[in-house]
């Protein structure tokens, strides 16, 4: 183990260097550049910097400067996504694999003083300089609703802005979330296509910058009458995955300072979306991994229970799974339906408020449907779907905005009945994890039901 003097000494050598800035700028460029492997990357990159100096003694004070110039490259060159590419990015010679090209940072390289900026570009190092500093803060969290309230804080911050809004993509129901301004979860899902400016955005993979929002033909201005705000200029920037494809979209809304954004407001943000997207992909992973262990914890003990009071009768099993299935996947309902083994064109069910036996016909509607095509169906608004039937609604009063129908099948994959899950909680979505769940649910209750019904029959 080192003593102090060795610590002190080590210390002292880290500072005299400047090797912090050295490794922030190393830092910096991967990110910007996101090379396939990084080793031979920051390795090509410091051999083109010892050439650039042409013989001269390392002057620890280049490192600082080769920190002020990345970012400086960063603003001038960033794509939509963040990246820098063309001519501006850092590439390989082609004459030589192992070599890259020296970016050129103009008069100055290798002499160890400081390079003056012009206004333009002082103010674009200076708008850098926020950006990867509230990039660090916004990815401090592997919470979703935490990043999302600090892509909000940091963008206010950053822009000078009165509202900021936060939209996330789901891929698999084609639809977008938006965020709750307070607690960041989302609260509200739609149509891709449904959604105004942020929905284009999504699609286009482009930011949207107006002066007067309802001069645009896609803005909605449905949110400013609920809630009375007014939207003037905003700025919608996409927040691109690992992948470079659209995650979520940033809204900044109503310039405080001025009558609109500006360029480099627009550079700050695509920067700043392309930083922040990797922290939200990590944390709607970690996310969906706590859901997955969740939703298999609530199925494993949904069905312990199940077996462990030995029910050996069908109405008791649907009676049951109305009165627990929606603990699997954290719904506000669940509804269990079997086909009558007498006459196999109804589903039956049994009404939970008063025990009585209820029949449908196995050829309408969304059971039918999931019945007939052994297809699982999940709707993201029952507003939008012309397969939901909203007549029990209006009977009953009760408001169906979310449906997971999945059919139970026995193991030669032959329907024996049919689960509905009505309302996912808390305003959310059933995902591809509810889906998957469900399925599995599926393969143990649909033998099991035929099982029980083959030793009935041979009573």
């Amino acid at each position: 183990m080192a003593d102090e003097n060795e610590l002190e000494s080590a210390a002292t050598w880290l500072q005299a260097n400047n090797i912090k800035p050295l490794m922030e700028y190393l830092c910096a460029m991967c990110v910007l550049n996101r090379p396939e492997d990084p080793h031979a990357f920051v390795s090509a990159l410091l051999r083109s910097k010892v050439k650039a100096r042409g013989g001269d003694v390392y002057d620890p004070a280049v490192n600082t400067d080769l920190v002020r110039k990345c970012y400086a490259l960063a603003a001038e060159s960033a794509d939509e996504n963040g990246r820098v590419r063309g001519s501006a990015a850092f590439k390989a010679e082609e004459e030589d694999d192992d070599d890259y090209d020296d970016i050129d940072f103009g008069p100055g390289q290798g002499s160890g003083g400081k390079t003056s900026l012009s206004g333009g570009v002082a103010k674009r190092v200076e708008n850098l300089e926020k950006v990867l500093s509230s990039s660090r803060r916004a990815g401090s969290s592997l919470e979703v609703s935490s990043v999302v309230l600090s892509i909000v804080e940091e963008t206010k911050h950053m822009l000078g802005c009165a509202k900021v809004e936060v939209y996330i993509m789901n891929r698999g129901t084609q639809t977008m979330g938006k965020c709750h301004p307070e607690t960041g979860k989302v609260t509200k899902y739609s149509d891709v296509g449904k959604c105004g400016i942020p929905g284009t955005v999504s699609q286009k993979g482009r930011a949207i910058n107006v002066a007067d929002a309802y001069q645009h033909a896609n803005f909605d201005g449905s949110d400013d009458q609920e809630t009375g705000f007014k939207t003037t200029s905003l700025l919608a920037v996409p927040v691109p995955d690992t992948n470079g494809r659209p995650l979520a979209v940033i809204v900044a809304c109503n310039k405080m300072k001025a009558s609109k954004f500006d360029r480099s407001d627009e550079e700050m943000m695509v920067v700043f979306a392309g930083q922040v997207g990797l922290s939200l992909t990590h944390a709607l992973s970690n996310e969906d991994l706590n859901i997955g262990k969740k939703s298999q914890n609530n199925l494993l003990l949904t069905l312990n229970d199940l077996f462990m009071n030995n029910i050996t009768d069908e109405q008791n099993i649907v009676q049951y799974m109305i009165s627990n299935g929606m603990n699997i996947v954290d719904s506000d309902k669940c509804l269990f339906y079997l086909i009558d083994q007498d006459d196999t064109t109804q589903l039956w069910s049994i009404d939970a408020t008063d025990d009585a036996i209820q029949y449908f016909p196995i050829n309408v509607g969304i059971l039918g449907y999931v019945a007939s095509k052994i297809e699982t169906i999940n709707i993201t608004n029952t507003a939008e779907d012309p397969r939901f039937d909203n007549s029990h609604d209006i009977k009953s009063g009760y408001k169906t905005e979310t449906v997971l129908c999945c059919p139970i099948c026995d193991g030669g994959g032959n329907v024996v009945g049919v689960i509905q899950f009505l309302n996912k909680l808390n305003g959310g979505i059933f995902s591809k994890i509810d889906e998957e769940t469900v399925g599995q649910m599926s393969s143990i209750l649909g033998p099991m039901i035929a099982a029980l019904r083959s030793a009935n029959s041979k009573k």
